[in-house]
C-alpha cells in the first residue's frame, strides 16, 4: 500500500433490480447506449417497485426504457446476480444491485421508441451478436452481465446469434 487508507465498503444492502436480454428474431441482443454516457452500453434494467412481481417490473422497465413491453418472456434466471456500485454511486444506503435477469423476445409487431419522454435513459439502440455485446460492455456491470449471458446461453444454446 502507499500509506493512504482506502475507504472500506461495509454496505450490505442491495437494490432489487431486473434486467432484460431482449432478442430479435435473428437471436441478436438489443444493446442500449446510455444518453448520459456516450460509450456505455447496457441492457434495459431498473428497480423493482414495492408490491411488484419481477415479471411486472421487467415489463414496466421495458415500456419505460425502450417504449414497448411487447415481448415474449422466454426465461428468467433462477438466482439473482449481485454487483457493487463504485463508492461515488452509492445511494439510499444501497451499495449495489441484486439483479434478476430475463430473456425475452421482441414480438414482430413491437416498435422500439426511445423518444417517448424528455428524460430518456438511452439515446441509441443496436442489434448485436453476443460477442459484440460483451465487447461493448465496460465498467462495474460487465462481470454481472457476462455471467448472466453465459448462464442464459447454457440454458438456451441455440438461441443467441454469435
Amino acid at each position: 500500500m502507499n500509506g493512504i487508507e482506502q475507504p472500506v465498503n461495509q454496505c450490505q444492502r442491495y437494490r432489487k433490480n431486473v434486467a432484460a436480454f431482449v432478442l430479435n428474431d435473428k437471436g441478436q441482443i438489443l444493446a442500449c447506449r446510455r444518453a448520459d454516457q456516450y460509450h456505455s452500453w447496457q441492457l434495459p434494467q431498473g428497480g423493482v417497485d414495492e408490491g411488484e412481481s419481477l415479471e411486472q417490473a421487467v415489463l414496466r422497465e421495458l415500456k419505460e426504457e425502450i417504449g414497448t413491453d411487447e415481448v415474449e418472456i422466454i426465461d428468467a434466471l433462477p438466482q439473482a446476480i449481485r454487483y457493487d456500485w463504485p463508492l461515488h454511486v452509492h445511494r439510499h444506503d444501497f451499495c449495489g444491485q441484486e439483479q434478476h435477469y430475463f430473456l425475452v423476445r421482441l414480438k414482430s409487431s413491437a416498435r422500439i421508441n426511445l423518444e417517448k419522454d424528455q428524460a430518456a435513459e438511452f439515446d441509441q439502440t443496436e442489434w448485436v451478436g453476443r460477442r459484440e455485446f460483451i465487447e461493448r460492455l465496460e465498467g462495474f456491470k460487465t462481470s454481472a452481465y457476462t455471467d448472466a449471458l453465459q448462464q442464459l446461453i447454457a440454458r438456451h444454446p441455440d438461441t443467441f446469434a454469435e
